[in-house]
């Protein structure tokens, strides 16, 4: 018997419903595939006065969590390549996430990954109508 798909990772119920599919037609769909991250260390909000703007460069720890955010994802890329997918991934390093075209089989691969957060549906969005003109 297979080992069950760690349903937790894929955020939509029409995602699961795509992986759980054995289609071999090469049907594919975009997602959008988010790495483990390390928080960064932040300050609390306070709701003292306010103080002073530092001067000092950002701490040692936020520099320590932000390349380890990078390394996660480096990782996740690499993993993602080795599924070799039609299209190379799409890398959005600020969400730390990419974007890719998977099949049923490559994104069960992808949810079984520990460096994987959640997958979720890569939604284009269109706007209905003209754009709007601004007059002056």
């Amino acid at each position: 018997m297979a080992a069950a798909l760690p349903l937790s990772k894929i955020a939509d119920a029409e995602l699961r419903e795509f992986a759980a599919t054995e289609t071999a037609s090469g049907q594919t769909q975009s997602v959008i595939v988010e790495a483990v991250t390390t928080v960064s260390p932040r300050e609390p909000a306070r709701l003292s006065a306010p103080r002073e703007p530092r001067k000092s460069k950002p701490s040692e720890k936020s520099g320590t969590a932000a390349a380890a955010n990078r390394q996660n994802l480096d990782e996740l890329e690499q993993a993602v390549r080795d599924l070799k997918l039609r299209r190379k991934p799409v890398r959005l390093e600020s969400a730390q996430a990419l974007v890719a075209d998977v099949t049923p089989q490559q994104l069960r691969a992808l949810a079984e990954l520990p460096m994987v957060q959640i997958i979720r549906p890569n939604r284009r969005h269109h706007a209905s109508g003209r754009p709007r003109s601004v007059s002056k």
